[in-house]
């Protein structure tokens, strides 16, 4: 009996089990070791067990062979995410749909019995930094001192994830998995990785425009049409399409390369080409436009009657259209902000009075916005716009008087035109055209200039780093797979089987506890 308790020292031990419970570091061990056959059986046989079952596993299938090219962008705003032309640029652009599919099919691989939606997912692409060890060990280094504090630690970290960042913007690798298909030989893949960038970039600047410079693009002038124009209707084209190519100058001379660039052949700039348009249209074209106006010089007379005659209507429509919109912004604003703009209302028709019947979402757009607590800049931006509208209907009667001149001129034919002074007109008219089709060509060859400065000599969105394609197999890392389970369900055992046997020996251990205590 237990002289504390009053209980068999048996029941007190079952009933506190802790109280005498306490072993020996070194007894442990040498428990281990009387059972280190036993452990050293179950490590051996769970980690063959382990490397036979993850090596059938992992090498049941053929070996992953993997080509790769990597491609540098040639245009720099690729690091802010934009192609030259301020699109959003993205590196998946290079594996979209259309990409993939011309490529398909120009390749014929469906002949081949490749199938498209295995072709698809056989084709990857991911950034890549050449410089990425480099930066990684330097920043290691630096990372090394002792005596940094946390936020320069912080900071640290960040510069490197920036600049690792920076480092594989420029440049990407495109994979191909060949293992996944029979029969392609690497020439043929070869092929495939090199036709899918030259596709993306093909595509990416002919029908997406991403080296345009935001205008109408190389269409805004046809000279086929102006075949078939009336005098007069050429020259209001010219006027048109000398709109566009000032424009189009102004965005060439705004961009950073495109401002500098001159054209080899005839060493002019964007800056002179602006030089000639201005003298183009306030020496030829005007005053050519006002002679065949005011003389009535035509090819046909009646389809010359035609024309001006629907110029003029569609004059008209514009004008009663804006008429209305500037009566909307004048009563909006009398309304809403106590402003008196003018002192009698806009008159329309011989109607004065009441809003116009416009568009209610625009009255809803502009009295929620008129409003607003900051209305002030508003009623500025308001008031802006109110006279840009006026402008625009004074331009517009200006057209109006005189179309309607050349009309009275067909229509009155009092006054015979010598047949010299026609054919002086008509060549004019002419060279006026040649002579704005020129500076369209030049400009054009000076965009050229500018595009093939922004790619390099490539003339390519990318360029191949190297000209071997890069193969990947991942045998190597099939091996170290096996090797990492092997060596973790080999811990996972010896763990296990040290539990095991310490367990194993727990009865033996009561045995001398109840002894002990008797």
């Amino acid at each position: 009996m237990n002289k504390e308790t009053g209980f068999p020292p048996q029941v007190v031990y079952q009933q506190y089990p802790d109280m005498d419970d306490e072993i020996d570091i070194s007894e442990l061990f040498n428990k281990i070791w009387i059972r280190r056959k036993f452990i050293i059986a179950f490590v051996f046989i769970a980690g063959v067990l382990a490397l036979g079952l993850s090596s059938v596993g992992l090498l049941k299938n053929a070996p992953e062979k993997r080509y790769s090219e990597v491609l540098q962008f040639n245009f720099p705003t690729a690091e802010q995410g934009r192609y030259p032309a301020g699109q959003k640029f993205s590196y998946n652009d290079i594996v979209s749909a259309k990409v993939l599919s011309d490529v398909y099919d120009k390749n014929n691989l469906k002949n081949k019995n490749i199938d498209y939606e295995l072709f698809v997912d056989a084709i990857s692409i991911s950034p890549f930094s050449e410089n990425a060890e480099f930066i990684k060990e330097k920043y290691q280094s630096l990372l090394a001192n002792k005596k940094l504090s946390r936020p320069e630690i912080e900071s640290l970290e960040k510069s490197y994830l920036d600049e690792l960042n920076a480092s594989s913007s420029r440049f990407v690798k495109l994979s191909f998995v060949e293992s996944r298909f029979q029969g392609l030989d690497n020439i043929l893949i070869q092929k495939i990785l090199m036709d899918i960038p030259k596709a993306w970039s093909k595509f990416s600047i002919e029908e997406l425009g991403v080296l345009d410079l935001k205008i109408a693009g190389a269409d805004f002038y046809q000279p086929g049409l102006v075949d078939r124009f009336e005098y007069l209707q050429t020259l209001e084209y010219l006027q048109g399409s000398s709109r566009y190519l000032d424009e189009a100058l102004k965005l060439l001379l705004n961009d950073d390369i495109g401002g500098l660039v001159r054209n080899a052949k005839t060493g002019k700039s964007g800056y002179d080409l602006q030089v000639q348009l201005e003298n183009l249209i306030a020496f030829e074209i005007e005053p050519l436009f006002s002679t065949v106006t005011n003389l009535g010089i035509t090819r046909d007379a009646d389809k010359a009657l035609i024309y001006l005659t629907n110029t003029i209507q569609n004059f008209e429509d514009k004008k009663a259209v804006l008429l209305k919109k500037a009566i909307n912004f004048e009563q909006i604003i009398d309304q809403y902000a106590g402003s008196n703009l003018a002192n009698k209302p806009i008159e329309q028709n011989g109607a004065a009075g009441g809003y116009a019947q416009y568009d209610s979402t625009f009255l809803d757009k502009f009295t929620a916005l008129i409003e607003d607590k900051n209305d002030q800049a508003f009623k500025q931006n308001l008031l802006k716009q109110r006279l840009q509208v006026l402008q625009s209907i004074e331009d517009i009667e200006g057209n109006i008087i005189k179309f309607q001149r050349a009309e009275k001129r067909l229509l009155d034919s009092a006054e015979n035109i010598s047949e010299t002074i026609r054919i002086d007109v008509i060549k004019d008219i002419g060279l006026a055209r040649n002579n704005f089709e020129v500076l369209v060509t030049e400009y054009k060859e000076l965009l050229a200039v500018r595009n093939q400065q922004v790619l390099g000599n490539s003339a390519s969105l990318y360029q191949i780093t190297s000209s071997d394609l890069l193969v990947d197999s991942n045998v190597i890392s099939r091996f170290k797979t096996i090797i990492m389970i092997s060596i973790l369900a080999g811990f996972i055992a010896l763990m296990l089987s040290v539990v095991i046997a310490l367990f194993k020996r727990l009865p033996e251990k009561r045995l001398e506890n109840i002894s002990t205590n008797e």
